[in-house]
């Protein structure tokens, strides 16, 4: 098996699998595919490398598994070595993106128009992984994120989060020290995770904002390709979701986003240097909003291309009730909806 050129993609929407072929995508995700294979496909036009428009073959980093994807589901990350493997063109017709995704997270492609500094590239996946083994262990810890602020004593995590977290065995490690690593490794990222200029736009929205949902859904906006690069707007909408299931989870432990707020606010919303501009209470504050409101968007957003039940050609009852968005941060929804499969 020789070494080739290889291209490297990163996933911007959860894909699930279709067939046994294909492979199963969660955003962040990095995607490693032959440059051979797809120049050589049929029905390849020039630029598709970076702007890919039908079915990839390649090898998910983070799960290590082989197999088909939609390139409308990706963005290009830059070339790679690989140890090439022959694959064949499979012509299908490419699914949409999710229904309802929110635009303002950003297209495969769409240009950052501000610049700020680039998040590592193994943030994305770092982070997806150290949650991924949080919620595989259930959640259901009542200390989870209540220790300080960045404290991680295990040196030698810390060494391997930093060179490879790939290589990390997370099954190790209890989920109170998954938490501990995934708050210590935010801190130490190496830019802020939103810049400074638009902290400072959420702190002048928050102070005029008394309504928590609206205060989240102004967050939700602010917080978006372009203004928030590309990478720091999919970390945030990974954490969005973690904290979701968090406030949605059935422990009796489980947090409230208010709480989240107050753990990770200091951690997320950082003002510039030597600024006074929103204390702990207004960050707490926003992102306690910006949790509700993507939890919201989620339960009303969620990828509507499998039916609940009924099988093909059938009808299926979805419950649901109007988004209610309390303030003490739980949120319900009501009505009915008949969906056909």
């Amino acid at each position: 098996m020789a070494s080739s050129d290889g291209l490297q993609y990163r996933a911007l929407y959860e894909y699930h699998k279709d067939r046994e072929e294909d492979l199963a995508l969660c955003p962040g995700d990095v995607l490693t595919v032959s440059r051979a294979a797809l120049l050589s496909s049929p029905n390849y036009k020039d630029g598709d490398e970076r702007n890919p428009q039908g079915w990839l073959h390649g090898v998910n980093e983070r799960t290590k598994e082989r197999g088909d994807f939609p390139g409308t589901y990706v963005e290009y990350l830059g070339p790679a070595r690989i140890a090439s493997t022959a694959s064949k063109a499979r012509p299908r017709p490419l699914p949409l993106p999710p229904a309802g995704t929110p635009a303002p997270w950003g297209l495969a492609g769409q240009a950052e128009l501000t610049e700020h500094p680039a998040l590592p590239e193994q943030a994305l996946p770092t982070v997806a992984r150290l949650i991924e083994a949080l919620e595989k262990q259930g959640l259901d810890s009542e200390v989870l994120y209540r220790s300080g602020p960045g404290v991680l004593g295990d040196a030698e995590l810390k060494q391997a989060l930093l060179a490879d977290a790939s290589a990390v065995d997370m099954d190790l490690y209890e989920a109170q020290t998954l938490a501990d690593a995934l708050k210590w490794y935010l801190q130490e990222l190496p830019t802020p995770l939103i810049p400074p200029a638009l902290y400072s736009d959420l702190v002048h929205m928050a102070q005029e904002t008394p309504g928590l949902e609206e205060c989240g859904q102004r967050a939700r906006a602010l917080l978006a390709p372009p203004a928030l690069p590309q990478a720091q707007a999919l970390l945030l909408r990974q954490l969005g979701r973690h904290f979701c299931r968090l406030c949605q989870g059935g422990q009796r432990s489980r947090p409230s986003a208010r709480l989240l707020g107050e753990l990770f606010g200091e951690l997320l919303l950082r003002p510039a240097a030597a600024s006074t501009e929103g204390g702990p209470e207004l960050r707490a504050r926003i992102l306690e909003s910006f949790i509700m409101a993507s939890e919201a968007a989620e339960l009303l957003t969620a990828p509507g291309k499998r039916c609940l039940a009924g099988g093909r050609g059938g009808t299926v009852d979805v419950t649901f009730r109007a988004v209610t968005v309390a303030s003490h941060g739980t949120v319900s929804v009501a009505g009915a909806v008949k969906r056909r499969c």
